[in-house]
């Protein structure tokens, strides 16, 4: 097969996998799941083991538990969970999308924590049905995978 004929079938495959992940607007579901916790190494041997059991039930109650995202036109999203430890209120905020890395940014006025993070991105799948965000802190790990 000559190359000339190959780069328009890859050509056509490339515009049509990015067309199909282009369109994230409706309803995501997702799960919240915790990676290793980090405890601050300031803390003694005995603190550590109390804190244990207060970790490993906030593991089981965040497996129980959904946050869900409605994306819409024009760059704006609501979000709510359900299950989640303490009331949380639906936030609001801003989207983009660049090529398959989702930005969110929180609106401020929505009583967001102020040590919370000013904005998270996540990949969308080629398949356009899967974004996952992979969110790193000095507390430990913790990745957000909505589906359509």
């Amino acid at each position: 097969m000559k190359l000339n004929s190959l780069a328009p079938a890859l050509l056509f495959a490339a515009i049509a996998g990015s067309a199909f992940a282009s369109d994230i607007t409706g309803n995501w579901t997702g799960k919240i799941e915790l990676g290793k916790f980090n405890l601050p190494a300031s803390m003694t041997a005995e603190q550590k083991k109390q804190m244990e059991p207060m970790i490993a039930q906030q593991k089981e109650a965040l497996k129980k538990a959904s946050i869900n995202f409605v994306f819409k036109k024009g760059g704006t999203y609501t979000a709510t969970s359900v299950g989640m430890p303490g009331a949380a209120k639906p936030s609001t905020g801003k989207w983009t999308l660049k090529g398959s890395t989702l930005t969110i940014v929180p609106d401020p006025k929505e009583g967001q924590m102020a040590s919370g993070p000013k904005s998270m991105s996540g990949e969308v799948a080629p398949t356009g049905k899967v974004i996952t965000f992979s969110v790193k802190s000095p507390g430990g790990d913790m990745k957000i995978v909505l589906k359509k």
